[in-house]
């Protein structure tokens, strides 16, 4: 696969927020049947990001990841079809992984690419046993199928998960990813920011030009943050015109830089709509996890809410934070 193929695989991967997500029955009920169906020890939905297989669901295996260059489902991923190894043991692209001479002494593995319907393969369902076996056309069919479902239930969580306007996470979906990034940030001593900020005037905008031309700003909003945000930060639609934005590994100062290019770049954009040219501008509020007195989500999204109040009462279309 080529780099470009790569970055954008990886892409369409985080856009689904599964990586380190919690433990979910629709999926694990996917790979008991695998497993039952195969009569096999080990049954797992894996992900695979740039450096890790990471198991969305796994039955048989304590480990919740390996390292990407000693996984089977690194070659899955690399063509559309079945993987489909009988003696680990015995091919030369395996015989010598740790996951092979070691625990869980894989011998037969058999994988599907979980295809996305943009045409990349984020990971596989995949089968192991410490034994060489040969599987059957039948039973590699069983597995399509529930690779397929796999698919079905990754798209069917991204509907729930994503805002049908903007593309945006939904406030559930933030929520979710955030308590993550904050046990990671707790975990290892990192930082990261929030901002909130919403559309001044939106409602003035609705009534003036429609709620059509409403809908044009949500979604240029949308589109400015999706160019001016990295692929690790989280940007949702928090409700009506309201916008949260996760930023991990980012000081308050750095956050501020940010928050102040996106307050530019929706002042200057312009929207036409019905002959006539819209624009619009936003007010902001910021807070980080480094404030000792902020320990959960909601006491950072509080203080940065308290922010940007103060700023749509100070004059609008400005950032502020605690170092304003």
């Amino acid at each position: 696969m080529d780099q470009s193929s790569e970055k954008q695989r990886l892409e369409d991967l985080k856009h689904y927020a599964l990586l380190d997500s919690a433990p979910e029955e629709s999926f694990d009920r996917i790979t008991r049947i695998a497993k039952k169906v195969f009569g096999v020890p080990i049954a797992l939905i894996s992900l695979v990001d740039e450096n890790r297989q990471w198991f969305k669901s796994r039955q048989g295996l304590e480990t919740c990841e390996t390292p990407r260059d000693i996984s089977f489902c690194t070659h899955a991923i690399e063509k559309n079809q079945p993987l489909i190894v009988h003696d680990a043991s015995e091919d030369p692209r395996f015989r010598d992984s740790p996951l092979v001479t070691g625990d869980p002494n894989i011998r037969f593995y058999a994988g599907i690419p979980l295809r996305s319907p943009k045409g990349f393969n984020l990971g596989t369902l995949c089968v192991m046993d410490q034994q060489p076996r040969i599987a059957s056309l039948e039973h590699i069919e069983i597995l399509r199928d529930l690779a397929r479902l796999v698919v079905d239930e990754i798209e069917l969580r991204a509907l729930a998960a994503f805002d049908c306007l903007t593309g945006m996470h939904r406030r559930t979906k933030f929520m979710e990813v955030a308590e993550t990034e904050l046990q990671r940030a707790t975990r290892y001593g990192s930082n990261f920011s929030i901002l909130i900020f919403d559309i001044d005037h939106f409602k003035t905008i609705n009534d003036t030009h429609g709620h059509a031309a409403g809908d044009l700003v949500l979604q240029k909003v949308a589109e400015i943050c999706k160019a001016n945000l990295r692929s690790v930060d989280i940007a949702s639609r928090f409700g009506g015109d309201e916008f949260v934005v996760l930023l991990p590994e980012t000081n308050l100062s750095d956050a501020r830089v940010i928050a102040e290019r996106l307050r530019h770049q929706f002042e200057t954009c312009q929207i036409e709509e019905g002959g006539h040219i819209m624009q619009f501008t936003t007010s902001f509020g910021l807070a980080d996890h480094a404030n000792s007195d902020l320990k959960t989500i909601n006491a950072i999204l509080n203080e940065a809410d308290d922010y940007l109040y103060e700023a749509k009462t100070n004059g609008r279309n400005k950032v502020l934070t605690s170092t304003a």
